[in-house]
């Protein structure tokens, strides 16, 4: 007799493709796709390491491919702002889908990190922020 297996679509992943902002190659996009929770927490914190051992210090999540951010996926973000931020630079959001939006707004991380509608405008706050 056959059992299902009703777990076979449990495991839950994460994709991070990295690439550069056209106007300032310090500015790193991760365009993130799955899930950040507690199974893909290490997988995205080394990809953070990884940029902040290179010095770089700007990065935007765009999450417009993210299924769902748990709380230890949130910690990824709010655990290393403050080592961005010493060094010049930010942890900026862009293009969160609305599920993902509600609990942002719910959990009021407005007041922590920046959240922007598209990867050009968290860009243009990057770059503003130099001129300034």
């Amino acid at each position: 007799m056959e059992q299902n297996n009703n777990f076979k679509d449990a495991h839950q992943t994460l994709k991070i493709l990295q690439s550069m902002a056209k106007q300032d190659d310090s500015i790193r996009i991760l365009n993130c796709e799955g899930y950040l929770n507690f199974e893909t927490y290490n997988y995205a914190k080394e990809i953070l390491a990884r940029l902040f051992r290179n010095n770089l210090y700007k990065i935007i999540f765009n999450l417009e491919n993210i299924n769902y951010i748990a709380s230890s996926g949130w910690g990824v973000f709010l655990g290393n702002l403050e080592v961005a931020r010493q060094m010049g630079g930010d942890i900026k959001l862009a293009r969160m889908p609305e599920q993902v939006k509600f609990i942002y707004d719910a959990l009021e991380l407005n007041n922590v990190i920046e959240y922007y509608e598209t990867v050009d405008d968290a860009v243009n706050a990057f770059l503003k922020k130099q001129e300034g």
